[in-house]
C-alpha cells in the first residue's frame, strides 16, 4: 500500500482501467489495434508511476462539488483529476502536433486514466486526505473485493455495458459532467449500502467507458488521416 514518497495509494484496480479503455477504443476508427492495445497499457500506468503520484495522490481525485480545501480540491489547478485530465491531453495534441503519434497514444491513455477516474465515486467525495485515509478500506472495497469490488465483476460490467453518446462543448465540461453524474447521492458508496455496489458500479462503469469514448473519438480524430 505504501509507495514512493510515503503516499497512500489509493489506486483503481489497473485491470479495470485497461478493460473500460479497450471498451471504449472498440470501435474506434483512427487508430490500429495494436495501437489500442498500446492505449490500454498506458491507461493503467498513472498508478504506478511515482511522478503521477505526487502530493499523497491527490492528483486522482476530484470535489466536483466543493471549493473549499480538500484532497483533490475543485479549485486546484495542478493537484486534482481534472488538472492531470487536461495536462496529459495537452501533451498528447502537442505530440500529434508535432508529428510524434505514440507518445499521443501515451498521453491520452494517461489522461484517460484521470478521466476514469472521475468515473470512480470515492474518487470525487468530499473530504481532507484524513477522511479519504478513515475510508480507505472501503474504497479498496469497492474497487477490490472478492464479492462486492468492481475487478471481481469486470466480466460482468464489461458484458452488461451499456453505450451512450456523450456530447460536451469542451473537455473540461466532459471531466467535469463525469463526475458530476458519478457524485450522485444513488452512487454514493457506504458499507449500509454495500448490496447496490454491483449497480453503482455499473452505472459509473458504463460512464466512465462512455466519457473516455468520447474522449478517445476527439482527441485521436487529430491524427493525420491516410488517404
Amino acid at each position: 500500500m505504501i509507495v514512493s514518497q510515503c503516499s497512500v495509494n489509493f489506486k483503481q484496480n489497473i485491470k479495470t482501467h485497461r478493460a473500460m479503455t479497450k471498451l471504449a477504443l472498440k470501435d474506434n476508427l483512427y487508430i490500429s489495434d495494436a495501437e489500442k492495445n498500446m492505449v490500454s497499457q498506458f491507461s493503467k500506468m498513472p498508478d504506478l508511476m511515482s511522478e503521477e503520484l505526487e502530493d499523497m495522490n491527490s492528483a486522482h481525485f476530484y470535489d466536483v462539488l466543493h471549493e473549499d480545501p480538500s484532497f483533490g480540491k475543485k479549485n486546484d489547478e495542478k493537484n486534482n483529476a481534472l488538472s492531470k485530465f487536461l495536462y496529459h491531453n495537452s501533451k498528447a495534441e502537442e505530440a500529434i502536433n508535432t508529428g510524434r503519434r505514440e507518445l499521443a497514444l501515451r498521453e491520452a491513455g494517461y489522461a484517460a486514466h484521470y478521466l476514469q477516474d472521475g468515473a470512480t465515486p470515492p474518487h470525487v467525495e468530499h473530504g481532507n486526505y484524513l477522511h479519504k485515509l478513515f475510508r480507505l478500506p472501503m474504497h479498496i472495497n469497492f474497487e477490490r473485493g472478492k464479492k462486492y469490488g468492481v475487478s471481481s465483476r469486470l466480466n460482468f460490467l464489461v458484458n452488461h455495458f451499456i453505450p451512450e453518446d456523450i456530447h460536451f462543448s469542451n473537455l473540461k465540461s466532459l471531466f467535469h459532467n463525469t463526475a458530476l453524474y458519478t457524485v450522485q447521492t444513488e452512487n454514493h458508496v457506504s458499507y449500509s449500502n454495500k448490496k447496490l455496489w454491483p449497480k453503482i458500479a455499473q452505472r459509473t462503469f458504463n460512464r466512465g467507458v462512455n466519457a473516455s469514448k468520447a474522449y478517445f473519438e476527439y482527441i485521436f480524430s487529430k491524427f493525420p488521416q491516410k488517404r
